[in-house]
């Protein structure tokens, strides 16, 4: 019997030492793609400025949020979107309130339109255009409604979801 507790506690010292093993691998290959997905996403943000930027003088002091419409139909009842398609690319730059409709498939800017900010009683400042906290632009804005339900976007700094 003694015997056979000491096969049992080699067979889950051996399992033990293989699960360690292979969660240090995985997690190994985990940060691996979440490092190549992080440097792919931040090269197609510098394609993206610098096309546009060959096409109108963009703000140089800051980063802009990235935004790609998903579904522009939820958005054709704002003016900024009415000529949106399915993929355009939404430069926003915040310090600047600035935001640019880039159509990448044409190579063309679509719209340029200002961002102004109300504030509310009791609340911060609310942007009439969609908002960045979840990366995505797809919905009017209504009060207490976050605008970002139909498209997808790529992060740099993380208080604005900034590209």
């Amino acid at each position: 019997m003694a015997k056979t507790k000491k096969i049992l506690y080699g067979i889950c010292i051996i399992v033990w030492i293989i699960s360690i093993g292979t969660s240090i691998y995985f997690y190994g290959k985990y940060r691996t793609l979440t490092q190549l997905l992080q440097d792919s996403s931040q090269e197609q943000t510098k394609q993206i400025i610098a096309r546009v930027g060959r096409l109108i003088v963009l703000p140089s002091d800051e980063q802009p949020s990235i935004v790609t419409v998903a579904d522009p139909d939820k958005l054709r009842d704002q003016l900024f979107f009415r000529n949106a398609k399915k993929d355009d690319v939404v430069l926003i730059y915040a310090n600047a309130k600035k935001a640019i409709l880039y159509d990448p498939a044409d190579n063309k800017i679509v719209e340029v339109g200002p961002i102004t900010t109300a504030p509310q009683a009791g609340s911060a400042p609310q942007s009439n255009f969609p908002q960045q906290s979840s990366g995505q632009a797809g919905s009017p804005q209504t009060e207490g409604q976050n605008a970002s339900t139909a498209a997808t976007t790529t992060t740099q700094n993380a208080t604005t979801t900034k590209k």
